[in-house]
């Protein structure tokens, strides 16, 4: 009696789970991703909010990910997510640590987003943080993983965050931080941008005050830290990111940089994912990675 009591207790959990999860995947925009495959974003800003539209023609401000300078979103991937090249569009560990500390500590739940999860949020939710809109964001992350290219979620992600008030784009942040455009950005301004992330409108008053705050000293140089780590930076590109400064700081003195020695012909499609077991040189603090 007890065994069969357990049998139904079992399959009753297996049913009502298979039906949370069909529920879930039934809420998917399916057509709407696949379309991301080959179509562009167009950006409607008012009244302090974003929207986004399905593009065929590229938009003026969309920058493809091949004339984005390989430093810049290295920095801001180092920074934001580590194991982007090699999660299925969520990191397991973080969202358990983010679970723990809203059960434990009675916090509000916060972040834990990967790249792909972020794309997610901004495409198709609003702020609003609960366990249902986590549980969809989940799913939809696993088929915006599974549906597009790396390539194209990481050019998604660089055209549509948000870098300061109204400004979403890396194309007009380059322009705006650094009057540059997004071919020329150094890894020091990536590693500033990836600094911005994911308080822009608070982290930008380094930008204002002309001289960077000592948040943003430590985060600066924690990215360019961390490209070296991933083999993105050598140790002199390292020395030069780390003594430079941005035009705008004060004091600034004119003069001739060094310029950084040409990068390695083997390129680098992502940092090596630490195992389980046997730790690798690499070490990444989650702490460093999830400022929210």
């Amino acid at each position: 009696m007890i065994k069969k009591a357990g049998i139904l207790l079992i399959l009753s959990t297996a049913i009502l789970m298979a039906s949370v999860s069909f529920f879930f995947l039934a809420s998917i925009p399916r057509s709407h991703i696949k379309k991301l495959k080959t179509s562009y974003l167009r950006k409607t800003y008012k009244n302090k909010s974003v929207s986004y539209q399905l593009a065929t023609k590229k938009p003026h401000d969309w920058k493809v990910l091949r004339n984005i300078s390989e430093p810049a979103y290295q920095a801001i991937l180092v920074s934001e997510d580590w194991d982007f090249y090699h999660h299925p569009g969520y990191d397991l560990s973080q969202i358990k640590e983010a679970v723990n500390e809203s059960i434990l500590k009675r916090k509000r739940l916060r972040g834990a987003s990967t790249i792909t999860q972020q794309v997610v949020k901004n495409l198709y939710f609003n702020n609003e943080r609960s366990y249902t809109r986590k549980i969809k964001e989940f799913f939809f992350s696993m088929y915006l993983d599974h549906t597009l290219t790396k390539k194209k979620i990481l050019e998604i992600y660089l055209n549509i965050i948000e870098y300061g008030e109204g400004l979403y784009g890396i194309k007009g942040a380059a322009a705006y931080y650094f009057s540059k455009s997004t071919a020329d950005l150094t890894a020091r301004e990536g590693a500033f941008l990836a600094m911005l992330l994911p308080s822009p409108k608070k982290h930008a008053q380094s930008y204002n005050k002309k001289r960077l705050t000592p948040f943003a000293t430590r985060i600066v140089k924690s990215v360019l830290g961390k490209m070296y780590r991933a083999k993105y930076l050598n140790q002199y590109q390292l020395e030069v990111a780390l003594s430079s400064r941005f035009s705008w700081e004060e004091p600034y003195y004119s003069g001739a940089t060094p310029s950084a020695p040409s990068r390695p012909k083997s390129r680098v499609r992502g940092p090596k994912k630490e195992s389980s077991g046997k730790q690798s040189a690499v070490h990444i603090y989650k702490s460093d990675i999830s400022r929210q």
